[in-house]
């Protein structure tokens, strides 16, 4: 499974890092090669091909590391600022927002190779408001810091001047590495999900290729990370039951609410009030806590593994019984 793949290579960059901590830890170049590289270029990004992929950018006035294409060969769609491994990112957290700000790029994203920060260069917030993508190869487990690094996978930035921020979109990269049209991919995930109880993630990458003519019928059953099952009716209680399950293993609290996704969406919280205090569109009561139910089936699926995600269960061993 390419998720298992990309799983592989975050604990071998992890690995790495530790092992040659000290011939990273002041060549910035090495840093680069060794832990930086391999990750753009597994997510999708052709180093060797300068209309995606330009080091030494002249942005703003200096040079930013990486400037990253996506549809628009005029203007990246990211700027990397890349520090040797252990060095403080702070100090170049304004400097890759300057440089990304003059030259008209809505997103840079800071790295020592270990850790990773993305930010969103024009929201009106404190620069730790604008954090919309982190994650730490030695202080996350590893599963969350797939989930988050599928951000950069250069599917997400083509067709759109912005990428999808769900965390989850995985069918794009899958898709393009198995087959080259979705006709084909079509037929994969109709082989692969014809019976049987299959990954989620796997699920709404067929999701994402349904249409109006092609639309799959609910699950009967859902599989939770620590193997217990639940009945489902509907795609919504894909969703629901998500939430039910956080709540009876304890994960779920009024302490811990909101649970929120990366991006501040609220998945869970005591009251049906979004981020923004407005309300929920279609609020939905489960045991104590509510859930904004308004949803088509792909993103039910979507918000499931999310809320998942949120309260640290790996969303890539959860399952879905289709008929």
């Amino acid at each position: 499974m390419w998720l298992d793949e990309l799983k592989q290579l975050i604990s071998t960059l992890d690995a790495k890092a530790d092992t040659y901590v000290q011939h990273l830890g002041n060549n910035e170049a090495l840093t680069r090669s060794v832990l930086i590289d391999p990750l753009l270029n597994y997510l999708g990004w052709d180093l060797s091909d300068p209309g995606q992929v330009v080091v030494e950018y002249n942005a703003g006035g200096g040079r930013a590391d990486y400037a990253l294409f996506g549809d628009d060969k005029t203007t990246p769609t990211l700027i990397i600022e890349a520090k040797s491994l252990g060095t403080s990112l702070e100090p170049v957290i304004k400097q890759a927002l300057y440089y990304s700000n003059q030259s008209g790029v809505k997103y840079c994203a800071v790295t020592d190779g270990r850790k990773w920060f993305v930010y969103d260069v024009f929201r009106q917030a404190r620069i730790e408001d604008r954090v919309v993508v982190q994650f730490d190869l030695r202080m996350d487990e590893h599963h969350k810091c797939v989930m988050q690094s599928l951000w950069f996978w250069r599917g997400n930035f083509s067709g759109s001047s912005e990428p999808v921020t769900a965390q989850l979109n995985t069918h794009r990269a899958r898709a393009r590495i198995t087959a080259p049209t979705e006709s084909t991919a079509m037929q994969q995930h109709s082989v692969q999900i014809k019976d049987g109880w299959k990954p989620m993630l796997d699920v709404l990458g067929r999701l994402k290729l349904s249409t109006k003519d092609n639309r799959m019928q609910p699950p009967t059953r859902i599989k939770f990370p620590d193997g217990s099952e639940k009945p489902i009716l509907s795609w919504r209680d894909v969703q629901a039951r998500t939430a039910l399950w956080g709540i009876e293993i304890g994960y779920i609290t009024k302490t811990t609410c909101p649970v929120v996704s990366p991006q501040g969406t609220h998945l869970v919280n005591t009251k049906p009030i979004r981020k923004n205090g407005k309300a929920f569109t279609a609020a939905l009561k489960v045991a104590n806590f509510w859930i904004e139910a308004h949803a088509s089936a792909k993103d039910h699926t979507r918000l499931a593994l999310a809320i998942m995600d949120s309260i640290g269960q790996d969303p890539s061993t959860a399952e879905l019984l289709l008929s």
